[in-house]
Parts: C-alpha cells; structure tokens; sequence
C-alpha cells in the first residue's frame, strides 16, 4: 500500500475521526469515498484499506472463532461492491460501532457479512 493510502487505515485515521461519531457528521466529512480511492489508486488498493479495517475490529473484538483470511477478502470485496459510496469517515463509524457493541452481540463469532 502507498504511503499515500496509509492515511486511511484505521491506525492513522482513527484518530483524525475521533469526532466524526455520528451519521450527520460523516455525511458533513470531507473523507474521500470507496469508489475515489478505487478510481485514483485501484481496486487493490482500496479493497487493502477495507481489508486493515476488518482485521482492526476483527484483532479488537474478545471473540474465539475470528474471520479467516478469505473471509476477510471476501467481506471486503462485498463492502466494496455493495458500499462504494461510503467514505472513510462512514467506514470508521461502522466499525466503532461494532467494537462498542452497538449492533448486537457476537456471540463468540466473528463472521462476514
């Protein structure tokens, strides 16, 4: 991944949307989109960033069975067929939620989608 493209892994763009904690204020973020990233660096590239995300949630979330690495790369192409438009800033707010336990429970399971 190009150092260019690192600014949109969770690690450094966590932070940067710390505020951003609300659907109202990612749709105010000026992020760029999933369909951007794949436009001006390749779909490698931003299924790579969907990819360092689900593993993000996928390392924090207490669960004993995680995702595997197929499951990974197939949840992140479904992500990204399906939610081109997300900018990074929807993409942070998902998982956060998920790491807070706002979509349920996981019930010692990690699956994709």
């Amino acid at each position: 991944m190009s150092t260019d493209l690192v600014k949109y892994t969770p690690d450094n763009a966590i932070t940067e949307l710390m505020k951003c904690n609300s659907i109202e204020l990612c749709l105010k973020s000026e992020t760029v989109t999933l369909a951007t990233i794949k436009k001006d660096s390749g779909e490698e590239s931003v299924l790579s960033i969907i990819n360092a995300w689900i593993i993000d949630v996928n390392d924090f979330l207490n669960v004993s069975r995680k995702m595997n690495v197929p499951q990974i790369k197939q949840t992140s192409a479904m992500l990204l067929t399906d939610f081109y438009y997300f900018k990074i800033a929807d993409i942070n707010l998902v998982f956060q939620n998920a790491k807070k336990g706002l979509y349920g429970s996981m019930y010692e399971s990690l699956d994709g989608l």
